[in-house]
Formats: C-alpha cells, structure tokens, sequence
C-alpha cells in the first residue's frame, strides 16, 4: 500500500479472504449491489480519516466491493456485455464533405468535449466500432444485374495498425465478409492521411454485383490497435481528425439490358439516421462468435478430460465458442466487458478471476484482459492494456492483476478479449476462455 493513500480498515473477521482447492471462496465483506457498494464505500473513507495517524502493518486482506459469479442476472452479475465500446459512429458536422450539398457526415472519431489528456480531435487505442444498415437487394435487383455503391470518405488512420473495413453478411449477420480495407498510405509517423479530395480514396466505388437479388447487411467496421499512436498520444497529422468520415452514399443497379437506375441514396443530412445502426452493433470481426452466458458441460465443455478445479455441470459462466464443437474459429474477435464498477474513494486496486485457459501456442489464438477508467460510467473506452496478448493452458487458472492505476478515478470498467488466429498444420482451436468469476477489491490493513 503506498504510503500516502489513505487507509482502509475493517475487522480481521470478514476481511481475510481464503482460497480452497483453487476455486475462490466468498466471504461476508463482499457487496452485490450498487447502493450497498457507495455506502461500504463511503464508510471505508470515514475511517480512514478517524485511523489517517495511526501506524499500520502491510495489507494483508482484500475488501471485495465487486463480485460476479454469473449464477443468475443480479447486482455485480446484471450488466455485462458481449460488444467492445461505445460506438463512436455518430452524425456531426466535423470537417464536412465539399462536394455534399449539407454539412452533415457519419464520423467515427471523438467529438468535443475531449477526454483528459487527449492531444487532438480524433480516435483512441482499442476502438471497434460499427456502422451498419439493412439493404433490401432482393427488392431492388435480380442476379445478374450489376450493383454498385459509391460514397465519398476521408480517413486517418494509421499505417499498417489501424483499419476502415467495408463488409457484407447475406446471412443475417452471422458471418461478414470483407470486400474494401482502408488505412494511411505508406510513410512516416504513421503514414499519410487520406481527405475527401483524394484522387483514389476520396470517392470510392464497391462492387456488390455479387450480392444482386439477395438482401444484405452493409457495414463499415473501424478498429485500432493498443500501441498508443492515435489522437490521444500524438498531434501528428497522420491521425488528426481520425479515423473515418463517409458520406453521399448513391446505390445503382444496371440491368441486362443496359438501363442504368439508382435505387437508394443518401447525405446523410436526416431526417434522423435513417435506417443507419451505430450502437450496440455487435463487432465481432467477420465470425459472429460472441461471449455467451451458458453453463459448463451443457451448453459448451473443453474437450478435454477433467482438470483440477473443474467446476460442477451446469456451472455458469462466459464462453466464446462455435456452440456445435465448443472451440474459438479463425478470425475471431470476441469481447466480455463488464459494467461499470464504482470505485471511488478506493487508494488502491486488485481484480482476481477464474476460468478455464486453453490457448495452445500452436492454434495461434490468444487473449487479453483491458482496463478503462473515468469520472462518469457513461462512455468509457478501452485505451490501455492491462496485459498483452497471451496464451497457454489448458488448465483452470486463478489471475491476479494489479490495478493500482487505475485507482484516484470513480467509475471502472474491465473487458476479457478473445482473438482467433489460423492454427498450424496438423492443429486445431480449443475453447479459449471460459470465464467463470471476477472479483475487484481494495487492499487493506488487518493489523490491530
């Protein structure tokens, strides 16, 4: 505990937090609702006032202020959920097209107010974020026929990190499959930018004969890596007004014959979104694997025999699996993120989780815990990573993370992240992550 955070003290009873046979045993100290969780809070600072010139010994228990289990969907368990971020598509008058006859774009990027710390308007560390729509094709074209998309774009993103991607599902959004990728074009401090006026990427045409006589979901994905070169570290303007505006969509169909017909349109200019959906648009890449709420032995298993510590059937807990074979896909990206945690008046931080890790270095899958914090729970974001990307197993693990710097903020916010690589000849995915508990707590003094 540092020496200058204030001190937090509670009888030794309900403090000492034991562990037997690596499952993690619950104690009377934990709290499962938010209104329980301010006042245990607000207790803990008053005493620290009342104990503020009084030696202690080191900490040598855990408070725990939260707790999921994901036995049912209450208190610490309520919340959770399978999409990354806040989307930050939104409808905004940054930087307007010159050739729209509004001033009106979608722009994925942070409008004003800026977060603390960020050095210009633009994109963070770890967005995925998408925009998307229905386009009834079925209703507009026959097989055959060529269709095209035009729209107009601007984007800064940067080079070989950090990716516009344009998708089609014509499964419903099961699976998407990719047909354009943007970033910067080669160069220094992370490429060159492209603007409206750009002579290729400026206004851009997509093929979607392809797709003719069948419905499809269209959706434009952004996503950012975690190595800190985006607006909030840097002024270059290789990501200066970032990541992606798009805007004067125009869809035409050519039939067999020649005659040449635009079917939808837009500029973005309203009423409303107009049929565009930009939150709580699950962003899984291309494979529609998410975290689920299911239970162990049931409704996914490991594939292995039993391991020590392996929980009972039926036990709940988190996985991201394809349901038929219980293992992670190629391609796949898959977030668990939790609600928002009160955390203030907390000096400082540890989280502690349970599951099963099967990533075999040989599937090329792997996994990261994130770790946002903030003043308000409204709009948190992902811009640090609390540890890389990893891998091992297969074995039920207990992890302990310290989140000491994340402590001084009122509102936390924690994310488990799945990525599915091309395994190696010969070698197959396993189950990845099943997330069986999470527990954040305060270190405190125990001494008399």
């Amino acid at each position: 505990m540092r020496a200058d955070a204030m001190e937090f003290r509670i009888c030794r009873e309900t403090a000492l937090i034991g562990q037997e046979e690596g499952v993690m045993a619950r104690d009377t100290a934990t709290t499962k609702t938010g209104t329980a969780l301010h006042v245990t809070l607000a207790v803990l600072v008053v005493l620290s006032v009342l104990v503020a010139t009084v030696a202690r010994a080191p900490a040598q228990g855990i408070l725990w202020i939260f707790d999921a289990d994901f036995e049912d969907l209450v208190g610490n368990n309520a919340g959770w959920n399978t999409a990354p971020l806040v989307s930050y598509w939104h409808r905004d008058t940054f930087n307007p097209c010159p050739s729209s006859p509004g001033a009106v774009s979608w722009w994925c990027g942070k409008p004003a107010p800026l977060p603390t710390g960020w050095k210009q308007f633009g994109y963070g560390d770890g967005w995925v974020c998408c925009l998307q729509r229905s386009v009834p094709l079925a209703a507009w074209s026959i097989g055959g026929e060529m269709v095209t998309l035009d729209f107009d774009q601007c984007h800064a993103m940067e080079y070989l990190s950090d990716y516009g991607y344009v998708e089609v599902s014509n499964d419903a959004g099961v699976t998407f499959t990719t047909l354009a990728s943007f970033s910067n074009s080669s160069g220094a401090n992370g490429g060159f930018p492209h603007d409206w006026t750009h002579p290729v990427f400026g206004h851009f045409a997509l093929d979607l004969s392809a797709y003719a006589g069948e419905d499809i979901i269209l959706r434009f994905r952004f996503e950012s890596d975690c190595n800190g070169f985006s607006s909030q570290h840097s002024t270059l303007p290789s990501v200066a007004g970032g990541a992606w505006q798009i805007d004067n969509f125009v869809l035409t169909v050519e039939g067999k014959s020649g005659n040449r017909a635009i079917v939808w349109s837009d500029d973005c200019e309203g009423p409303g979104d107009n049929g565009w959906e930009h939150t709580n648009v699950p962003a899984t890449g291309q494979t529609g694997v998410t975290f689920f709420r299911g239970q162990f032995d049931v409704d996914f298993s490991t594939n292995r025999s039993p391991y020590p510590g392996e929980p009972p059937v039926g036990t709940w807990m988190y996985a991201a699996v394809d349901t038929a074979t219980s293992r992670m896909v190629d391609g796949q990206e898959s977030w668990l993120v939790s609600p928002p945690i009160y955390v203030a008046g907390a000096p400082d931080l540890i989280c502690e989780w349970y599951g099963w890790v099967d990533l075999p270095s040989s599937s090329n899958d792997c996994a990261s815990v994130k770790v946002a914090s903030g003043d308000v729970p409204e709009g948190i974001y992902f811009p640090d990573l609390e540890s890389d990307y990893w891998n091992g197993g297969p074995e039920w693990r207990t992890e302990t993370h310290d989140w000491d710097a994340y402590a001084g903020n009122d509102w936390l916010k924690a994310a488990w992240v799945l990525y599915g690589g091309t395994p190696d000849p010969g070698e197959e995915h396993m189950g990845g992550l099943f997330l069986n508990r999470v527990r954040i707590g305060v270190p405190i003094d125990t001494g008399a």
